[in-house]
């Protein structure tokens, strides 16, 4: 007898805002996230093209379930970027589509 597991949809995805920044750096902030029961992680992206989905793209950093900000360092003055966080579940299952992509202007 073979097991089957089936599994929902992936969790949606944080809404970001913009904390605060500097002339190298920028904090972004999901505090207001209600994860789901299987929340496993969170993947953090910044690029300094728009973008909607995360498709193609690799994060800068993979961080816990119960994180609720991130700060962005290194960055260049006068540069705008874009940020966005996708939530992953304990099975790995995220959605590449965004709520929305936070600007981040250094």
């Amino acid at each position: 007898m073979s097991g089957v597991f089936v599994h929902g949809p992936s969790p949606l995805n944080p809404v970001i805002s913009l904390v605060v920044s500097n002339s190298s750096s920028a904090q972004i902030s999901w505090s207001s996230y209600s994860p789901p029961a299987d929340l496993g992680s969170f993947r953090v992206y910044l690029s300094t093209n728009n973008f909607s989905s995360v498709t193609g793209l690799a994060p800068v950093s993979s961080v816990g379930g119960g994180t609720r900000s991130y700060i962005f360092g290194g960055l260049t003055l006068d540069r705008t970027y874009y940020a966005a966080v996708t939530a992953v579940d304990a099975a790995g299952n995220s959605s590449p589509q965004m709520v929305g992509c936070s600007t981040c202007a250094a």
